[in-house]
């Protein structure tokens, strides 16, 4: 995956621990309950892709015209799929940027040949279900779970 990934007034650079505005937005996320499970497993992951040399993981902070909005990861798997997350500060959520951000990521994977990105949702989540039962997503519930997963593929994207 590229260093810095954009569309539009979307950009989306890889985290790095030296970036202060990296830092500050991961720090605004520290305290939000919303989106604490999330920003655990961003956390890992962020660790991770760090030292990570296979390109496995990739931690992501996401700009809308220079002004940090969120953040995201994508793990990548073996077989030509990935795992795509993201989450947004409180300002910024049911706004219409988890569908942008999901459209650059999604172009710009499937344009490296990623057949099928899934994402997963609790299923308490009211927002974010509605946001994807306005795409083309593919959804259904993970048995034993409080989860739903979404899939997505190249001809399903939008």
């Amino acid at each position: 995956m590229e260093e810095v990934i954009s569309k539009d007034n979307i950009v989306l650079e890889r985290f790095s621990k030296d970036n202060r505005s990296h830092l500050e937005v991961a720090k605004k996320f520290d305290n939000d309950p919303v989106i604490q499970d999330f920003f655990s497993e961003w956390k890992q992951i962020t660790a991770l892709s760090l030292d990570d040399d296979t390109n496995t993981f990739y931690s992501y902070v996401i700009f809308d015209e220079n002004e940090p909005i969120g953040i995201c990861t994508i793990t990548f798997n073996s077989d030509d799929g990935c795992v795509f997350s993201q989450g947004f500060l409180a300002e910024y959520r049911g706004k219409g940027y988890a569908k942008l951000v999901r459209n650059v990521v999604s172009e710009a994977l499937f344009n490296q040949g990623v057949k099928v990105i899934k994402a997963y949702i609790k299923k308490r989540n009211v927002s974010s279900i509605k946001s994807v039962s306005k795409t083309n997503g593919f959804l259904e519930e993970v048995p034993g779970t409080d989860l739903l997963e979404i899939r997505y593929t190249q001809d399903r994207k939008r």
